[in-house]
């Protein structure tokens, strides 16, 4: 073998990796990706090609310019032709957008496919969707994802992605679930110094949602159960910019309800928000997995979460035994109840814990590196 050969054997693949925003800050699909990179770029050579970037790991990365105005399906239309350009003399590309050519989709969201023609059914929302440039140029978009050429492997992060996405292409047959992992936790903090730290009341019972988007992931439901609740009971909301968590705050006061409710924009340490949660409570009404519930779990923390038509992950939570799930996310009374039971049930409390680090034990992002440095070799063996 002679030293060019040698070189190109001992090369790790070049892999460009494509996400608008880069950091687990930025949300779930982020900090999937903050994790799993933070993994693979020891066995491979990693590029982030991003317009935002939030994250500390020595990884190489690009800040791709982006357009100043126009609507934002044709944003997102050059920002995935400009990481096409800039990613050609990589080994494999690996992209979390929705759109464009990739060797590897990772897909967290519904299909718009899927949400725009198969949920929430009705005539307006047809003929709204059919006339509409905007949503026939997501369509389009997203169809460059899901043609039968236009991929080598399709990574959903949950069974039930996986099934809207062959509902809504069903030439999309052979879809891989992967789903997110988790760092269990090596030192949390007591709920004493959590609290704290926190500026929190040491004695009182605290609930936490952790969401960049409160309402969309249930907040409004939480506080519409929360007078059914005993009034030391409160809750901790976590999520999203300044703005959001303005708006958090101006929702719980109209609901009076406003010296219950404390409200954080995104952190990037979460580690005493967990440990000074009594109980979390994540009644989303649609979440590809819901990392934040398995973080919760990590650290021993009950969780009460929306059934698997709502909240892939409740698809790995045995109910009951895991944790509890509410089927109807928007059932304020259902909410309640489950809250009360693990609240006034020690035993089931201890239970819950026990087994939520157990199952979060068997979850970890390691197991998720391996199953994508797989993947991505038998792509590279297959040449692009």
């Amino acid at each position: 073998m002679n030293n060019d050969e040698a070189a190109g054997a001992a090369r790790r693949p070049r892999v460009a990796f494509i996400s608008r925003a880069f950091g687990a800050r930025f949300g779930g699909a982020e900090s999937y990706a903050e994790r799993l990179l933070e993994r693979l770029r020891h066995d491979f050579d990693i590029h982030v090609f991003c317009q935002a970037w939030e994250c500390d790991l020595p990884i190489t990365h690009t800040i791709v310019p982006a357009l100043r105005s126009g609507p934002r399906w044709l944003r997102l239309l050059h920002f995935t032709r400009q990481c096409a350009k800039a990613a050609r003399d990589f080994d494999l590309v690996h992209s979390h957008e929705n759109a464009g050519a990739a060797d590897v989709h990772g897909v967290h969201v519904m299909p718009v496919r899927y949400s725009r023609y198969f949920h929430r059914r009705s005539l307006g929302r047809w003929l709204q969707t059919v006339t509409s440039p905007r949503w026939q140029a997501y369509l389009w978009l997203e169809k460059t994802r899901y043609r039968a050429s236009g991929h080598r492997a399709l990574v959903a992060a949950s069974p039930l992605i996986r099934q809207q996405i062959q509902t809504a292409y069903p030439q999309a047959r052979d879809v891989i679930v992967i789903p997110p992992g988790v760092r269990m936790p090596a030192n949390p903090a007591t709920p004493a110094a959590a609290r704290a730290a926190l500026g929190l009341a040491p004695e009182k019972t605290y609930l936490l949602l952790v969401a960049n988007s409160p309402v969309r992931k249930g907040y409004e439901t939480i506080l519409q159960a929360m007078p059914a609740l005993h009034e030391d009971v409160h809750l901790i909301v976590v999520g999203g910019p300044e703005d959001t968590a303005g708006q958090t705050r101006q929702l719980a006061g109209q609901a009076g309800l406003g010296p219950r409710v404390h409200v954080w924009p995104a952190q990037r340490d979460l580690n005493d928000f967990y440990s000074a949660a009594d109980l979390f409570v994540f009644p989303t009404t649609g979440d590809a997995f819901g990392m934040v519930a398995l973080e919760a779990m990590s650290y021993g923390v009950p969780a009460i979460m929306s059934g698997p038509r709502h909240c892939g992950f409740a698809e790995y939570v045995r109910n009951g035994i895991d944790g509890l799930i509410v089927d109807d996310p928007r059932d304020a009374p259902a909410l309640a109840g489950a809250v009360r039971r693990v609240l006034e049930d020690r035993d089931l409390r201890a239970r819950l814990a026990d087994n939520a680090r157990a199952l979060a034990a068997r979850l970890g992002w390691d197991q998720v590196a391996e199953s994508y440095a797989a993947l991505y070799r038998k792509l590279l063996g297959q040449g692009r």
